[in-house]
């Protein structure tokens, strides 16, 4: 704040001066206006003149006796209705979904919801919600993760007449119990184990059954548990409704013997009654509720609607944090315009996460904050495609910059960018600025640095007024303060009446009477042409990636350390345009020998009493705090933190250098540092007498949703399971210091564990800097929330990491950041996940997971007819092999074909399977004997219904069973339930009526546990054994399942086991699954120029020669337990690849396996989103009891050798030819490969 500014400030609020007054309007509204101006029209004196402290006191002390309205928890006085905003949120939701129910509202990874659904599910834990006496001006706390319980429980609140409280479950649990108790709650909404003094805590399945729909890449995450009790409370509704409350005698009960309504009644809420309570940063050390009405939300919705565009073709992200109000804007705006809002996960995405999903979700609108959009846009590549379908970009919520517009014009051309103002107090979004070349032109002055982009023009019916210290219009191009009015403003602060009559103000230049306007404190100009620009604050006020911070409240909390004797807090500005806080302290005396004042107990201090954006990023400790004459505390003088690094200007091969000004290096660089700046950064003191603890807080705890995951579709797999505890996984030969004496970095060739170096390349590769050794830090080292959150993303995926262990190894990288500890707490959060290497995994019961569950009849009537099958069912018709055996069925039999599909709807079911065959096949299905059945693997009875399940039970005459969840990162028992599960659903299935027989396809990685178990041969009627040596979960769920069908074989059921390696193009279009490993791997090859120096076999076959070999088979030899091999005569090995593609003009070496393996490790770091980065758990994870990696289990001669016999016996005189695996199938697969642009093509190549 310059000398100018903090003046003008000062004098408008100064305590001593007696020039105020109070004043009111017809609506009940009061606040304090400069004595020497006139009151406005609609206003009336009602106290004063008087000084400023005398004005606010005044106010209190009426709100405290007479219960003002504006800023609760007393009912509003009501004004009189508007015209044109007389609707509240949830019944513009109603509408939408009266006029098209079975439109798809929500898709999540946790599930996805029609609107018919959303609004039925939101109506019945509104009825919970007026059970428990929840109302008009009541506010109701919902701390759910993101997901479709989440919306649902905001609408259930509104229809309940209530107002909701988002609160986001990553905070601290201090801060949300502070809350919760500020908002006068009597019911919350939350998950299982929250709790609040005199709150009942309703679940969100709470007043009924909640049945979703299909998750979003995944296998189905059923509802909620229908019925279940309250979280926290009694049953809503239940034989408990008249027991006590949880919490004390003051709780709230749901009303005895009263059950849940199904719906709202009329009138349950008015547009004048409160909607949402929001809390923002306040100077006291208390965060700020504001509380916004009906009437405010839906006219700022209404504008944002009509500005975005948005209809109901259109896919909205949601990826704000759920305590920013951006997220409010997000959901409603979606739902009241009949999109379909994609909702992330309970984390948020990472950036290279982010560049991902906008392709694979179809994703049409996107709202970011600047700070992270600048990391996203370095991810998209140059001269490429936008994303299809995205049409609108939105970036708001701090500073935007002419170089990050510029550069996401020139990279995704035709998309529409905007950059969006707004505040809390004015219902999130004010202004609108179109951005384009030309604004950007007038923007820079003709330059082409970085300079801020305009906010642009206020929406239709939004007041912005450039006043200076008298309230008076300043000049266009003079800097002013920005004031807003109009419908969507604020009530004020919750009870906070003097704050609200400072801020809230009468508006002079209103058209109608009584109206008011809100002081921002944002500096402001308007420029030449037309377009308002930001100057800065008039307060200490920043905004921390896109939060708005005080850090006055930091300082309190700060202050409040029992080691620390002066605290300020400051706000820096980085590389990308972010602010980042700094905190500076002093200790008392007892707290310079005190352990607990350590900068790592300081931080875990604030960061269990404020939201992580709130945690300064650099600690410095002072002897001293600097003073000014007068004795305050000088925050001129305060010593910047350590220098920010920057990366050297393009071109240089990886290496980075400190730019001691803070300035240059390349825009979308992340910070690093050079070895030595790195190292010399911790405990040294700072100018001025300061240590600099660079220290950094992460933003959101992370990434939050997961990639790289094969799915039945071939497609990456959103959804994961959680892995079980906290395990701890410690490197187990790694020497105590981490390393060698001389502190060599960890090293791939020893000197840690198989993760640590790896760990260190993907640090080395992010942060730029060369070596990184196992005590160096990550925030040392230049890290930073974004960097942490990417770094995340990457590590998750590189080791194969669930994403519901995000949140440990978050708070696991706060605690300890060295590169030691973290890659430890990666070994923790990987227990279970790559196989059971001494990580403390439970032993699996192979034989107890391989039982029935369920009798087999021994005799059934009528029989199916094997021959001319009238009905056949098939999983997996979404998949690959399931879209090829699909079109072979139809081609071959007469037959109705019902595929099981996860999907909302049939219609939507049915999409999925024409889109598996456009995809794959390269035509359109147009057959009216294909049936979508819609259902899910995971769930009892496959997720039909019993009425459903026995019908086709009755009816079928044949299922092939071609679906599962297919991962080869993910533990068994997170591929269980769809895998193992979906087995033995399949089998009750057929064994409950007719005795239908079952065509299994597996896979043939059920035999590598016999190589390193020293059996160097097999056939096809060997029994199954070593599970415990398989490593992988989802082999060992194939094993699982193959036994379970074994045993209902032996029972009765007819059954048949088709083994297969890899299913490749057909022979005629050639094309692939490149979703598949071994796609992957030749991908890898032509853009690293390698390939490990081993005998890998290339068992081929083509996907039409697949799918007539097993229709054969099904159809002429008999079901009784057979197993069948679907390999190739003589397949290729992997030298023989690698030669293909020498001869196509890729240079491919061949590199002994070890270095191999050091080389992919430090490429997945750079690049992980290629293909090959999800399967490095694969090539560093070792064989349990072996010293092989997992991969060279499948390589011969530790592979066994395999037999065919039943598959020529099979197909002898059926025409079927398994081809051999030559130069010319593998130069057909190349070139279809390079024909779609999965591989590059040689240098010199010309692509037609």
């Amino acid at each position: 704040m310059d000398d100018a500014a903090e003046s003008a400030h000062g004098a408008r609020g100064d305590a001593s001066s007696g020039r105020h007054a109070v004043v009111r309007n017809e609506d009940g509204k009061y606040a304090i206006w400069s004595g020497d101006s006139t009151v406005p029209g609609g206003w009336a004196t009602v106290f004063g003149p008087a000084g400023h402290a005398e004005c606010r006191a005044y106010v209190e002390r009426e709100w405290r006796w007479g219960g003002l309205g504006f800023s609760g928890p007393a009912g509003p006085v009501r004004g009189p209705a508007r015209a044109g905003f007389a609707d509240t949120v949830h019944g513009l939701f109603r509408a939408r979904a009266a006029h098209d129910p079975e439109a798809v509202a929500i898709l999540a990874e946790d599930g996805g919801l029609t609107y018919r659904e959303l609004d039925r599910r939101s109506d019945r834990l509104a009825g919970a919600l007026r059970a428990c006496g929840v109302g008009p001006e009541q506010v109701v706390p919902v701390c759910l993760e993101r997901g479709p319980d989440l919306v649902t429980a905001w609408l259930a609140v509104l229809k309940a007449g209530g107002a909701f409280l988002p609160l986001d479950p990553a905070h601290p649990e201090r801060r949300l119990a502070q809350l919760v108790e500020d908002c006068r709650a009597r019911v919350a909404v939350g998950g299982r184990g929250q709790s609040y003094p005199g709150v009942v805590v309703l679940g969100p399945d709470a007043g009924g059954d909640a049945q979703g729909a299909p998750a979003v890449g995944g296998p189905d995450v059923g509802g909620a548990d229908a019925g279940g009790p309250a979280v926290g409370g009694p049953d809503v509704g239940g034989a408990d409704a008249g027991g006590p409350a949880v919490g004390g005698p003051d709780a709230p009960r749901p009303d005895a013997g009263g059950d849940a309504q199904d719906g709202p009644p009329e009138g349950a809420a008015d547009p004048d009654d409160l909607a949402y309570l929001i809390y923002t940063s306040g100077t006291t050390g208390t965060p700020k509720g504001v509380p916004v009405t009906h009437r405010s939300l839906v006219f700022t919705l209404d504008r944002v609607v009509r500005a975005y565009g948005l209809t109901s073709r259109d896919r909205v992200l949601q990826l704000a944090a759920l305590g920013f109000d951006t997220s409010l804007e997000q959901v409603f705006a979606a739902l009241v315009s009949g999109a379909t809002l994609i909702l992330g996960g309970a984390r948020t995405w990472a950036p290279t996460e982010l560049v991902h999903r906008l392709e694979e979700l179809r994703l049409t609108v996107a709202d970011l904050t600047p700070a992270y959009w600048h990391h996203v846009l370095a991810l998209l590549p140059e001269g490429g495609p936008p994303p299809a379908g995205l049409r609108l970009v939105v970036v708001g919520g701090d500073t935007v910059h002419t170089d990050d517009c510029r550069t996401c014009l020139a990279r995704l051309p035709g998309v529409r960018l905007v950059n969006a103002y707004g505040v809390t107090e004015a219902a999130v979004t004010s202004t609108l600025c179109e951005v384009t070349p030309a604004v950007l032109d007038a923007a820079a002055g003709g330059g082409v640095g970085a300079a801020p982009v305009p906010i642009g023009r206020p929406l239709p019916g939004v007041r912005v007024h450039l006043l200076d210290a008298r309230l008076s219009p300043v000049r266009p191009g003079e800097r002013g303060e920005i004031y807003l009015g109009g419908p969507g403003l604020a009530r004020g602060y919750w009870r906070e009446p003097g704050l609200t009559a400072e801020r809230f103000l009468p508006d002079p230049y209103a058209a109608s009477p009584g109206e008011r306007m809100y002081r921002t404190g944002d500096a402001g100009r308007w420029r030449a042409d037309g377009n308002l620009e930001i100057l800065g604050r008039f307060d200490d006020q920043v905004k921390v990636r896109g939060y708005r911070v005080d850090p006055a409240e930091v300082e309190s909390v700060l202050a409040g350390h029992p080691a620390v004797r002066q605290a300020r807090v400051a706000a820096d500005g980085s590389a990308d345009g972010a602010h980042v806080l700094t905190a500076y302290y002093t200790l008392t005396g007892r707290g310079r020998s005190g352990a607990h004042a350590r900068r790592s107990h300081i931080r875990e201090y604030l960061a269990e009493r404020l939201p992580d954006f709130m945690v300064p990023a650099d600690f410095v400790l002072l002897d001293t705090m600097p003073l000014t004459p007068a004795g305050k505390i000088d925050r001129r003088r305060l010593p910047r933190a350590t220098p920010r690094l920057q990366r050297r200007a393009p071109g240089t091969e990886d290496t980075w250098a400190a730019d001691a000004t803070g300035a240059g290096g390349s825009a979308g660089a992340p910070r690093g540092a050079t070895r030595g700046a790195g190292r010399g950064a911790t405990g040294e003191r700072a100018p001025g007498g300061a240590r600099a603890d660079t220290d950094r807080t992460l933003d959101g705890e992370g990434a939050l949703d997961d990639e790289g995951v094969l799915d039945d579709d071939g497609a990456l797999d959103g959804n994961g399971a959680a892995v079980d505890g906290d395990r701890a996984g410690a490197d187990r030969d790694r020497d105590p210091d981490g390393g060698s004496a001389d502190g060599a970095r960890a090293r791939p060739d020893g000197g840690g564990s198989a993760i640590e170096p790896a760990v260190a390349h993907l640090w080395s590769e992010l942060l730029g800097v060369e070596d990184v050794h196992p005590a160096d830090d990550f925030f040392v080292l230049g890290g930073n929330s974004l960097l942490a959150m990417e770094m995340l993303a990457r590590a998750r995926i590189m080791f194969g990491i669930d994403v519901t262990r995000i949140r440990f190894l978050t708070r696991s990288l706060l605690r300890d950041s060295t590169l030691r500890a973290f890659a430890a707490a990666t070994q923790a959060a990987r227990a279970g996940t790559a196989g059971r290497n001494g990580l403390g995994e439970a032993v699996v019961d192979w034989a107890a997971e391989a039982e029935l569950g369920t009798p087999v009849r021994q005799s059934w009537s009528p029989a199916p007819s094997r021959a001319e099958p009238a009905e056949i069912l098939l999983t997996g018709a979404t998949g690959y092999c399931g879209a090829h055996l699909l079109n072979e069925l139809l081609h071959t039999t007469g037959a109705r074909i019902h595929c099981l599909v996860r999907a909302p709807d049939e219609e939507h079911g049915l999409e999925r399977i024409r889109a598996a065959q456009q995809r794959y096949l390269r035509h359109d299905l147009a057959n009216a004997r294909v049936v979508p059945v819609v259902g899910d693997l995971a769930q009892p009875l496959l997720g039909l219904g019993q009425h459903r399940f026995e019908a086709l039970a009755e009816s079928l005459d044949a299922i092939h069973h071609l679906g599962g969840q297919v991962n080869f990162i993910y533990p068994y028992h997170q591929l269980r339930g769809p895998n193992v599960g979906g087995t033995r659903e399949v089998v009750r299935l057929a064994g409950h009526s007719r005795g239908i027989p079952v065509h299994y396809l597996s896979t043939l990685a059920v035999l590598a546990g016999f190589g390193p178990a020293g059996v160097a041969e097999v056939t096809e009627r060997t029994p199954l054994a070593y599970p415990e040596k398989l490593a992988v979960g989802y082999v060992e769920s194939k094993w699982v399942a193959e036994q379970l069908l074994h045993n209902a074989a032996a029972a009765g059921l007819p059954v048949t086991v088709l083994r297969t390696n890899d299913v490749t193009g057909d022979l005629t279009t050639g094309v692939m699954n490149t979703g598949t490993e071994i796609c992957a791997l030749i991908k890898y090859m032509v853009d690293s120029g390698s390939c490990p120096d081993v005998r890998l076999l290339l068992d081929f076959v083509p996907a039409d020669r697949f799918s007539r070999a097993v229709a054969h088979i099904a159809a002429h030899a008999p079901a009784i337990g057979e197993v069948y091999h679907i390999t190739s005569p003589r397949p290729a090995v992997l030298a023989d690849l690698a030669e293909r593609l020498r001869a196509r003009g890729h240079p491919v070496d061949e590199v002994p396996y070890d270095a191999w393996v050091q080389d992919l490790v430090r490429f997945a770091a750079r690049h992980p989103t290629h293909p090959m980065t999800p399967f490095v758990p694969l090539f560093v994870d070792r064989s349990p009891g072996t010293d092989l990696s997992i991969s060279e289990m499948y390589f011969r001669p530790t592979f066994p050798l395999f037999d065919r016999a039943n598959t020529e016996r099979a197909l002898t005189g059926s025409g079927i030819a398994l081809p051999a695996v030559d130069d010319a199938l593998l130069d057909h697969y190349l070139d279809q490969l390079t024909a779609e642009g999965f591989l590059a093509p040689p240098v010199g190549m010309v692509q037609r």
